[in-house]
């Protein structure tokens, strides 16, 4: 099942994700390709997404979770690594972007999970964040 649904999702991320998702956030892409952004994936399953952006924006930083490390050896990407968190509770803070592809409907406890990213966006995102969702 996990491997049908990366199947179905990715083509739209092949398409999408680099061409029209990631331009449409204010001065994101520009920080992923020069600054050396600090992204992670919430819920990237095999890493479908994460692996797209780590190959697109070399000079940034990208984590994502266990299951997707394999894959992500044979592409031989270095700036990428996974770990094992819950939505609410995944480790580091100060990111630049924290992306929930086609997951966030699907946890336990959004809202616990989009209080989680607010508290580990870098400050100025969250403060953009907070002024777009939570009015």
């Amino acid at each position: 099942m996990y491997e049908g649904t990366e199947r179905f999702f990715k083509s739209n991320y092949v398409i999408n994700l680099k061409r029209n998702w990631i331009p449409a956030l204010d001065s994101v892409e520009h920080k992923l390709k020069n600054g050396g952004a600090k992204v992670a994936d919430v819920g990237c399953g095999h890493g479908a997404s994460t692996i797209l952006m780590t190959k697109a924006y070399l000079n940034s930083q990208f984590i994502g979770i266990e299951r997707a490390r394999e894959q992500a050896e044979k592409e031989n990407l270095q700036n990428l690594t996974f770990e094992v968190a819950r939505s609410t509770n995944y480790p580091g803070d100060d990111y630049d972007l924290v992306a929930f592809f086609d997951c966030f409907h699907d946890m336990g406890d959004p809202r616990g999970a989009a209080r989680h990213v607010l508290q580990t966006l870098r400050k100025k995102r969250a403060m953009d964040a907070r002024r777009t969702f939570c009015k």
